[in-house]
């Protein structure tokens, strides 16, 4: 609103006393310059009008001074306001150790400012524009405004704020501009259409830039609804992160909450919640306490985000604005008035509060109704304002509110600038002139000749003048308060449904095509205000068109809404005369539905249309393909399967002959698969027709369906058939979307019953290349497979570390949470462990690691990396003897549930710690106890390589202490197992079996081989950098001396060797220990 500049910085204000001062000589001016600043009116930018407005208020020293009035009465708030944004600037400075994640630096703030309205919330959230444009030229403070109306219409604060900041970068300079939009080309690579499409000021912005090579990209595509959501919230993080690299501080001020839609309530969160983005963020968000409850959308999102602090490392507060009491309403009523007394004021101020609450929009509202009714006067002879107070009191008993003042100014106008207020106001929070002279064309063409334009903007400058409005760009307008809308829209009964209906059909046939697309959500909003339902196909259409398009940008309570309006719309004759519309509108609503969570209301509509007389089995398939997502929703796995097995059938194919052979029908249909990839040349997929029938579709859908939900409820012979059926129907009916992930899962069930690693590795490097070449939203899972449980055991570990990140990549890209915690946990811990990096990167990450998989409600892989963390911190501290592991600051198994999500975690961390610490004895009575329980568990898994090795340490060391056959045999044993995977072609486990073999001749006694293998061992650790391995292989062999009586300087080296690369290591617990040990000898 204009005069809410009124609470700029108070530093800027003109003082009472200077304005007495020079009260003469503005008066001689004022006449003169007042016909000049009339004219500023009529410029186009915004700023100028505002400013013309100031100096002409200035100038004229016989009206209020509205705009001269700085923050009065909010100096805790602003100072509330301005401490938050000091700790985020100071936080951007601050360098904290890279081992103390959790004391990393919090710069992101997110403040919500709420009061009533009219309590100066935006104005104080606007403070700190001066700041920035001030102290920071290279920041950005722009806002997005909700509408009244906006509810349906997904981002469109979110738009307008990224757009600002889009335009601010163009006005900087054409070479950062030109950076930017580089660096979103290169980082959002095709999404950047996808938000195109969303904010269209980065449409223009990247023009001069070329995107030919990119194609149109849907979030929804070839991935399901959910995870399409996911990837929305990724292209925001990602393109804001390019955003905050060339502004800095970014402040995004987002107004009037109240209203806003539930997708840009998202995007609010996982911006401010990005624990990625290492770039000061500060988001203000404002709302009417006074019109949500603890049970509104608004009030559980800003309980989540308080929650989420301190894991996702911002800052929360919270600004409560209340109304003024006497003395504030003084000092605005002395500032308005230029007096410096505040006796005088002090009964008008009473009165002023009595009337207005203490509310500053509806007090200056209140002062310009008194001067209006002639209740105060400025008297030009004694240059003072006059009034009676007696007077006032008897003339304003009846002042209910400011909206009612707002409608007495306007019931002043002419009756047509009475009407033009409240087609705009049907309009929404901003609006352009040619859409309301298309309404004003079309509505009122008798009552002004010809529909004259010039008529409008004549209407449009005494709006201005009026403080009634204010543009907002080139013949672009809005309100300078969602307040004077509300007074417009309620000035008669006229507006009604009824009416905003017909402005609604005016907007749809009077405008082309595209414009239509452009403003499809308000049109369609006005036109769903219709009571004529039922009968409106052309209505319906256009809801459903609406639908998608807010389906499309993953705002589904918009779709769904929208879809419904589109249902009431259908005629009656639905099935008949429209039956690929009404199926149209059924299944996105169904869709959407779901992926709300409405499970409930999904089924209906699923329900709706299958059990319509007359209705094919084709015209009802997405329908019935949609049924298994909504019984697996509601935890109904096993009706799921039966219901897909029977679905399958009426399609022509049969899954599965009962459930008492699936065990049978799997391995056989396993062998086939194996042979029919081993007859297929490497590059089958480029002979390979791509499968188009869609029944060959439905089934390849039904049998995910199937594969998933076994998984999911242990039915490893049923999620095994189905793999191995999609891999059948792969090469004899064409390539699908699930088509190189069952390779890999067959490739992973060859690996684990043939042992076969070359064919294996053939099988895995087919699906990665039919990935590849098809880039498909399964990438992810693909690489998660091939990696972890084929291809690590056929090439070296460091080659899966790339692979690892970007399988994270492409699973944020198409919104696969769960194969990007996957890939998180492999790429920042199980890798690093299992290669013998050092500890204190790992540790350092965990913190922002478990932030992403607690976010991505992830809880079974960020207990499972708890676990992790724990152990690591162990190995920090020097435990020997019979001590309890894994209960610290960060797990602690006795407050957790023994769960299977962590059992196999805890079972590798324990032993892990039992070794280095040279516990050996509970190591290898515990490796005796368990066995290879964990190959079992997870078969083929790369982390089984190191279990086992370690179990075999641990046997061997105990086997020298005490010379026991039980440890004899067994170590042997593990021995034998990593000697068969050396013979197979396992690089990683060369080394392993080098150690054991070391062990093994040293209890032979043969001495000369023992000390050539421990040698080979060490060199092969040392010279890789696998620091727990050389470590440990030195602190053995110097036990191996010891027992040979050798001479003691050796012995001391090796322990000093192994101290050393313990250290590098970070198990600061292990070097206290052999320190000690050194010590003794």
């Amino acid at each position: 609103m204009d005069h809410v500049d009124l609470f700029n910085d108070s530093s800027t204000a003109a003082t009472p006393s200077l304005m007495n001062k020079n009260v003469s000589e503005s008066l001689m001016r004022s006449t003169r310059q007042e016909s000049e600043l009339k004219l500023i009116v009529d410029n186009s930018s915004a700023m100028q009008s505002r400013r013309a407005r100031e100096e002409r208020d200035s100038l004229t020293i016989n009206k209020l001074k509205t705009s001269s009035l700085g923050l009065v009465g909010r100096d805790k708030e602003a100072s509330i306001l301005r401490s938050s944004f000091t700790r985020m600037m100071a936080d951007k400075t601050t360098e904290e150790p890279p081992s103390s994640p959790s004391t990393s630096n919090n710069n992101k703030e997110v403040v919500f400012i709420h009061g009533f309205s009219g309590v100066g919330k935006s104005a104080l959230a606007k403070g700190l524009a001066k700041e920035i444009a001030k102290n920071y030229p290279n920041g950005a403070f722009v806002e997005g405004k909700f509408g009244l109306n906006s509810s349906d219409e997904p981002y469109s604060a979110v738009a307008d704020a990224f757009g600002q900041i889009f335009s601010q970068i163009t006005k900087t300079s054409t070479e950062l501009a030109i950076h930017v939009a580089q660096k979103l080309s290169e980082a959002l690579q095709d999404d950047v259409i996808m938000m195109m499409y969303l904010i269209p000021a980065l449409d223009e912005f990247m023009a001069d830039y070329s995107t030919s090579g990119l194609e149109s990209s849907d979030a929804n595509s070839d991935t399901d609804l959910k995870n399409g959501q996911q990837r929305w919230k990724t292209v925001f993080r990602i393109m804001t992160r390019v955003l905050a690299e060339s502004l800095s501080p970014i402040v995004i001020v987002f107004d009037d909450l109240q209203w806003a839609d539930s997708a840009s309530l998202d995007v609010m969160e996982f911006l401010i919640s990005d624990v990625e983005n290492p770039n000061p963020l500060m988001i203000i968000g404002c709302y009417r306490s006074n019109e949500i409850d603890e049970n509104s959308m608004l009030s559980h999102r800003i309980a989540s985000l308080k929650d989420k602090c301190d894991n996702f490392r911002f800052h929360f507060a919270e600004i409560e604005v209340p109304s003024f009491g006497v003395d504030h309403v003084n000092q605005m009523i002395m500032a308005m008035l230029s007096m410096d007394e505040e006796d005088k004021t002090r009964a008008l101020a009473e009165i002023c509060l009595k009337r207005t609450e203490g509310n500053p929009y509806f007090l200056i509202e209140f002062m310009h109704m008194l001067r209006q009714r002639g209740l105060l006067k400025f008297n030009m002879g004694l240059l003072h304002w006059k009034w009676d107070v007696a007077k006032i009191e008897d003339a304003t008993m009846s002042t209910p509110n400011v909206v009612f003042l707002l409608q007495s100014r306007m019931r002043k106008l002419s009756e047509e600038m009475q009407q033009l207020l409240q087609y705009a106001a049907c309009l929404g929070a901003s609006f352009d002139l040619s859409t309301l002279q298309l309404i004003w064309k079309e509505k009122d063409r008798s009552t002004i000749t010809g529909g004259d334009a010039s008529a409008i903007s004549n209407f449009l400058q005494i709006a201005l003048k009026e403080n009634l409005m204010e543009k907002s760009g080139f013949q672009q307008f809005r309100w300078v308060h969602d307040k004077v809308q509300e007074a417009a829209l309620s000035l008669s009964d006229q507006v009604d449904d009824q009416f905003r209906f017909e402005i609604g059909i005016t907007l749809l046939n009077g405008m082309s095509p595209s414009q239509v697309e452009e403003n499809l959500y308000d049109i369609a909003d006005l036109i769903n205000c219709g009571k004529t339902k039922g009968n409106k196909a052309e209505f319906a259409e256009l809801n459903l068109k609406a639908t998608k398009k807010a389906r499309k940008m993953s705002a589904f309570q918009s779709a769904a809404r929208f879809a419904a309006h589109g249902i009431d719309f259908l005629p009656s004759d639905k099935w008949e005369m429209h039956r690929q519309l009404a199926l149209d509108l059924y299944i996105i609503g169904a869709e959407v539905e779901l992926a709300l969570g409405n499970a409930e209301e999904s089924e209906r509509y699923v329900e709706c249309v299958i059990s319509l007389d007359g209705i094919t089995l084709m015209e009802s398939l997405p329908f019935r393909l949609l049924k298994p997502t909504i019984l697996i929703a509601q935890m109904k796995y096993d009706e799921a399967i039966d219901y897909c097995i029977t679905l399958s059938r009426k399609l022509g194919y049969n899954i599965m002959w009962s459930r008492k052979t699936v065990a049978f029908q799997a391995v056989r249909s396993l062998q086939r698969a194996i042979k029919a990839l081993q007859r297929a040349p490497d590059d089958f997929y480029k002979t390979t027709p791509t499968m188009t029938d869609p029944k060959d579709l439905a089934i390849v859908k039904l049998l995910r369906q199937i594969h998933y939900t076994a998984y999911i409820s242990g039915k490893k012979f049923l999620h095994g058939l189905c793999g191995s059926i999609l891999v059948d129907l792969t090469l004899r009916r064409g390539i699908h979307q699930f088509s190189s992930y069952s390779i890999a899962a067959v490739a992973g069930a060859h690996h684990f019953l043939k042992n076969d690693y070359a064919t294996s590795q053939r099988f895995a490097e087919m699906a990665l290349s039919l990935e590849d070449h098809f880039k498909g939203a399964r990438a992810s899972s693909t690489i998660a497979i091939t990696y972890a449980f084929v291809m690590a055991w056929c090439i070296p570990l460091q080659n899966c570390v790339k692979p690892a990140l970007e399988g994270y990549r492409l699973a944020m890209k198409f919104g696969k949470v769960d194969y990007a915690a996957w890939h998180l946990a492999q790429y920042y811990v199980h890798l690093p462990y299992t290669m013998g990096r050092p500890l204190g990167p790992m540790i350092a990450e965990f913190d922002r690691v478990l932030s992403q998989l607690e976010e991505f409600a992830q809880t079974a892989e960020a207990l499972r990396l708890r676990v992790y963390w724990q152990m690591m911190l162990d190995m920090q501290v020097c435990r020997k003897g019979n001590v309890e592991f894994l209960n610290g600051e960060v797990f602690n198994s006795s407050h957790v549930k023994e769960e299977r999500s962590h059992k196999l975690a805890k079972h590798l961390a324990e032993g892990e710690l039992m070794l280095f610490s040279s516990n050996y004895s509970n190591a290898a009575d515990r490796a005796l106890k368990y066995k290879d329980r964990f190959e079992k568990k997870m078969p083929t898994f790369f982390q089984g390589m190191i279990e086992t090795f370690h179990r075999g340490v641990s046997l061997y060391a105990m086997a020298h202490q005490t010379k026991k056959r039980r440890y004899i045999s067994s170590a042997n044993s593990v021995r034998k197992t990593i000697g068969k995977w050396v013979k197979k072609g396992n690089p990683n486990v060369v080394y392993y079996y080098a150690f054991l073999c070391a062990e093994h001749f040293a209890l032979k006694q043969q001495a000369a081989k023992a000390e050539e293998k421990y040698q080979k061992a060490i060199l092969f650790a040392a010279r890789s950098g696998i620091l727990h391995h050389a470590a440990l292989f030195n602190e053995r062999y110097a036990d191996f001396l010891v027992g040979c009586n050798r001479d003691k300087d050796e012995i001391e080296y090796r322990l000093k060797e192994s101290t050393r690369y313990y250290e590098e290591w970070g198990a600061k617990g292990k070097v206290q220990q052999l320190r000690k040990r050194l010590e003794e000898l």
